[in-house]
């Protein structure tokens, strides 16, 4: 028998953040196999999830709009270059506003209990440090687990904002007293979940749990240590939609 599951769904609050191929829909079939799924953003899109418990947050850590593109044509190109690469940087990394959407999830989990499981919106950094602090796992959804890239390839802005990128992680995880357990650890760090990546377009993931179905599944029980808490049983059973083992994984098979 599968084990009942608390899961939030945390995104930024966009309409286009519920899909990444297959987000919301993820969230629907886990709680047609009976697990209590709770979507998390800001109010703009409740609407968006009907169905679904929605837990609101006043910041989601997500910056937008961004701030008004300068006139290019009054700036150096290699100027023009480097606002457009740290306008995508304070988008889904500025410190105050990660910090609060932090606190915003910290606030929720003191308010209805923490979860058992976050999945998480690829580009939400205060979902990454948030479940980290709670001593929960996370999964990203949307977007595969993606090799660190080689510093040596980098054009020199790009490694000017990988340094201010890095050091701006190591700041937060600071604050809130992590490691950084789900970022990469490469010169340009990203949100990358240590247990399982769901992706909704990969032909070869596709393929591999094709070949999968034709196995018969056997139960497991998945076992995870947060800080300082005792070992808690977070998913058990093939038949739970979640794969908490190996870097990513195809998420079509959830809900077909």
């Amino acid at each position: 028998m599968t084990q009942t599951a608390t899961i939030w769904c945390v995104s930024a609050p966009l309409y286009s953040h519920t899909d990444w191929g297959g987000f919301l829909r993820t969230a629907h079939a886990l709680t047609q196999r009976g697990h209590r799924v709770s979507w998390v953003s800001g109010t703009a899109i409740a609407g968006a999830v009907s169905g679904l418990p929605f837990l609101p947050l006043d910041e989601t850590g997500w910056l937008w709009p961004p701030p008004p593109l300068p006139d290019i044509s009054t700036i150096k190109p290699q100027d023009a270059i480097m606002v457009r690469y740290r306008r995508a940087l304070d988008t889904w990394l500025d410190e105050g506003k990660v910090a609060d959407g932090v606190r915003g999830l910290l606030a929720l989990a003191e308010q209805h209990g923490a979860p058992d499981l976050i999945l998480t919106d690829p580009f939400l950094s205060a979902s990454a440090i948030a479940a980290e602090v709670l001593g929960v796992p996370m999964v990203v959804c949307g977007w595969p687990a993606l090799r660190e890239l080689d510093e040596t390839l980098l054009y020199p802005v790009q490694k000017v904002l990988a340094d201010d990128s890095r050091q701006r992680v190591d700041r937060l995880c600071q604050m809130f007293g992590v490691v950084g357990e789900n970022f990469s650890t490469g010169p340009t760090p990203s949100i990358l979940s240590p247990h399982l990546h769901l992706s909704y377009f990969c032909d070869t993931l596709r393929h591999m749990v094709s070949s999968r179905r034709s196995q018969p599944a056997r139960p497991k029980r998945v076992r995870r240590r947060g800080a300082g808490q005792r070992a808690r049983t977070r998913l058990a059973g093939s038949d739970s939609g979640v794969r908490p083992t190996g870097s990513h994984h195809t998420g079509n098979d959830l809900y077909r």
